[in-house]
């Protein structure tokens, strides 16, 4: 599922390590009516103590990827308004072993 993303650096721990942060504080366990958002996201990564490089373009880019790549997955839905932005995100209340990653299996 992980993928390098341009801002991929912007988070300042490894992906695996943030990734799972988001996971566990965000959908891990979660249902339908636990929606959150942006500001839920963030507040996992301060909770974790993971930073951010200072540019919110880059940083953006990365989170939202990794939320793209949860929502191709069917772990979470995303909601956006009629400009595309992002306005709310709502565990499916799958889990990760619900679910397989399509690229993983195209080696198969």
């Amino acid at each position: 599922m992980a993928r390098t993303s341009a801002g991929a650096d912007a988070i300042l721990a490894t992906p695996v390590h943030w990734h799972g942060a988001l996971y566990e504080g965000l959908l891990h366990g979660k249902g339908p009516t636990d929606d959150f958002k942006w500001r839920n996201v963030f507040a996992v990564l301060d909770e974790h103590r993971i930073g951010r490089r200072a540019d919110q373009k880059a940083v953006f880019a990365a989170l939202g990827a990794y939320m793209e790549d949860l929502h191709r997955l069917g772990l979470v839905k995303i909601y956006r308004d009629r400009q595309k932005r992002v306005l709310l995100f709502s565990p499916t209340a799958l889990n990760i072993g619900d679910v397989a990653d399509p690229a993983a299996q195209q080696g198969r």
